[in-house]
């Protein structure tokens, strides 16, 4: 099956499957504070801990457009994909910290990744449109051309069942 959105009334971080890629939008201040990265943090903190490391490692300007791919150790069936696409966080002088050109590249390397590992690539509905700041029919948009069309990959889109 390929080439599709699938909705899914669930948490991502429960997501189920053999072979799972989760997708998600970091900041490159090595803040999980917020949202689902906060959330991420609280479940696997092994995930955390290795962003931070690979913040430190890299000069801030250079990470948009970077992806961080992590096998979760207590689930090893499990990849988490840190997509750097928002620069800092959302402030009063910076509304939209989201870069939908930063989220195309990651994307890209996400959808090859996904392809060349067999993995079922799941990304939280809304994924850089809160918290980031970004234009949801925008980023949809992207992850249908990229994800979809150019690696024929079907994209689990979860929705908690407060926002449904």
């Amino acid at each position: 099956m390929g080439k599709i959105i699938v909705h899914e009334h669930s948490n991502v971080l429960e997501a189920q499957g053999e072979r799972i890629l989760i997708a998600h939008v970091v900041n490159d201040l090595g803040v999980m504070g917020a949202g689902l990265a906060k959330q991420m943090r609280a479940k696997w903190p092994g995930v955390y801990h290795q962003y931070r490391e690979f913040v430190n490692l890299h000069r801030r300007e250079s990470l948009l457009g970077t992806v961080q791919f992590i096998q979760v150790q207590t689930h090893p069936h499990i990849v988490v994909a840190n997509c750097f696409a928002q620069h800092g966080i959302r402030s009063l002088t910076n509304l939209t910290p989201f870069s939908l050109d930063a989220f195309r590249t990651c994307l890209a390397e996400v959808g090859r990744d996904a392809v060349t590992n067999q993995l079922e690539v799941h990304m939280p509905y809304g994924i850089g449109a809160g918290l980031a700041g970004g234009k949801w029919s925008e980023i949809e948009q992207v992850i249908w051309d990229v994800c979809c069309v150019t690696n024929g990959l079907t994209v689990h889109l979860h929705k908690l069942q407060e926002y449904v």
